[in-house]
């Protein structure tokens, strides 16, 4: 019985960690993002910046470029603070999730679990 209790008051601890959080309204994703920092742990990469972005479109489509000659380009939501998205170029689909930790007029931030390694994107609005 006492699992069952632990396992419980863990799904309502973590449950509440969203309490203070609006749901992000679609419109302010809006436009064409390109990031300006990308911290893991209390690491912040090096890397050029310059050639990476997101654009994500009123129909909830999106698109991504790297530098490194990466893309993906297919469906994203919101819900809650969280943004999911599906990349549509590979198959299978497969459906991807970031907590928006803020977001506003022109500045977002991503927060990101890449194996285990927690890592914020910070993001600026050029359009």
């Amino acid at each position: 019985m006492k699992p069952i209790l632990i396992v419980a008051a863990l799904y309502f601890a973590f449950s509440c960690l969203s309490c203070g959080k609006k749901a992000i309204p679609d419109e302010m994703l809006h436009g064409t993002w390109k990031v300006s920092a990308l911290v893991a742990g209390k690491d912040t990469s090096q890397m050029d910046f310059s050639g990476i972005y997101f654009k994500f479109n009123k129909n909830n489509r999106y698109f991504f470029q790297s530098s490194l000659n990466q893309k993906e380009a297919g469906r994203y939501y919101t819900q809650g603070y969280r943004l999911l998205t599906t990349d549509t170029l590979k198959s299978p689909e497969k459906e991807k999730s970031v907590m928006i930790e803020s977001i506003d007029a022109d500045s977002m931030t991503y927060i990101m679990n890449l194996g285990g390694q927690r890592q914020a994107m910070y993001l600026y609005k050029v359009k």
